[in-house]
């Protein structure tokens, strides 16, 4: 589900040239090209592999927004094709599509591709690989045999990556098909007027309280990033744990307020339930029920991207290529921060103050679009971050403790973010 999602990543600017002269960054087209390297390669030599190199070559176009970008494009060409193939789509680039910073860089890779890598100073090949990485590494190795140990190096992240996200792929799809089966069953029970039981308790009075602890996380989250970016420019998502005093004032603001913590935690769903580990199965069916709903999100998300020129993105993803202590923070941050912090406001407190008012379904709705519209992705990712919210607001309903609905949104960032990792280490 991420990987779709993911996949119609654009950037919002991308600019030649990053700081010193480096060129800047494109991480949706890294993604695409880890991905589409390391597909072709599992493929294999045959025909169906010339048309499945075709149809990537031509998503890949989709992710160029630079003249650095038209350079790497011709390195995955030089991989996936040829380096004639290569050479002959740097020539119909010319100058004029180049910027003078790329210039020096399209005549190495000129050279590269008409006479061999041998034939390239060393000193050039490691201005290349130093401005480029792992494309330029792509590149000094596509005149190699197949099989040669070196080619084969710079190729192994890219079919680690591919095979493992294709694995993945597989096991959500599975999930996807127990889902859906799930929804028959459940429809079937409705229409026969079998109503499901539910465990979530409305309270008509909290005071407030709970609409005000939502008002002082979403102010939290609207002045504090801003203090942040003011005086912390290049935090990046370590600034977020800065919001944790906020997150917690705000889950204690209750309390504050004069309501006993029993009956906080009790109307936020910080309980058992009937067991946490039957909770966390629970957790594990409604994400499985999710996905065949979220898939339509994921539709609308893709249609609203590709007409309106403006896709989806999130700032985790330009910190994914460190090393294994900021990728465990990442997965600390999207599989247990935001879980238990998002849960307990959004489908804890929000949602029990609007269930004391409106029954579940309208509860629900409000609740997944105020929930989809506060994510960084851009408004072309409400249609499959509400679908999410909304049916983690289901889960709630149905079982009362947040324990069930943590879970489903641990699943939800875990895929994505494990899907990312394969493809950018």
């Amino acid at each position: 589900m991420g990987w779709v999602v993911l996949g119609n990543l654009r950037e919002k600017s991308s600019p030649a040239i990053g700081d010193e002269g480096m060129p800047a960054q494109n991480v949706a087209l890294k993604l695409s090209a880890r991905y589409a390297v390391g597909v072709a390669s599992i493929q294999g030599a045959s025909d169906s592999r010339d048309r499945l190199v075709e149809t990537l070559l031509s998503q890949l176009r989709a992710h160029v927004h630079s003249p650095a970008d038209q350079l790497r494009l011709v390195m995955i060409v030089g991989q996936l094709q040829s380096p004639a193939a290569a050479a002959e789509r740097l020539q119909s680039l010319g100058a004029g599509v180049l910027l003078p910073e790329t210039w020096q860089d399209a005549d190495t890779l000129r050279l590269l591709f008409r006479k061999g890598s041998a034939a390239v100073p060393a000193e050039l090949r490691q201005r290349l690989i130093d401005r480029y990485g792992w494309y330029a590494r792509l590149a000094l190795t596509a005149d190699l045999p197949a099989k040669d140990p070196v080619r084969l190096a710079a190729i192994r992240p890219s079919i680690r990556g591919a095979a493992g996200t294709i694995g993945l792929l597989m096991g959500v799809a599975a999930a996807m098909l127990g889902g859906i089966g799930i929804l028959i069953v459940l429809f079937i029970r409705i229409m026969s007027r079998k109503r499901p039981q539910t465990a979530f308790v409305p309270t008509a009075w909290d005071g407030g309280y709970f609409l005000e602890s939502m008002a002082i996380y979403l102010l939290g989250m609207v002045l504090l990033p801003l203090a942040v970016r003011h005086w912390w420019p290049d935090v990046g998502l370590n600034g977020t744990w800065i919001m944790a005093p906020v997150v917690a004032l705000a889950m204690v603001w209750p309390v504050i307020r004069g309501l006993p913590w029993s009956m906080v935690r009790r109307q936020l769903g910080w309980t058992a339930g009937r067991g946490f580990w039957r909770e966390v199965g629970a957790g594990i069916v409604g994400y499985c029920v999710a996905l065949p709903l979220v898939v339509l999100g994921i539709v609308a998300t893709w249609v609203l991207s590709r007409y309106s020129k403006a896709g989806p993105t999130h700032p985790i993803i330009y910190e994914m290529g460190g090393g294994g202590w900021q990728l465990a923070g990442i997965y600390l941050l999207a599989c247990v921060w935001a879980p238990i912090t998002e849960e307990t406001l959004f489908r804890g407190a929000l949602y029990q103050h609007l269930r004391g008012r409106w029954n579940w379904i309208v509860s629900a709705i409000v609740v997944g679009l105020i929930f989809a519209a506060l994510h960084p992705q851009g408004w072309t990712a409400i249609p499959v971050l509400g679908t999410i919210g909304i049916v983690l607001a289901m889960i709630r309903e149905w079982r009362g403790s947040l324990i069930a609905s943590m879970t489903a949104h641990l699943l939800v960032n875990g895929v994505t973010v494990t899907m990312l990792a394969l493809l950018l280490h």
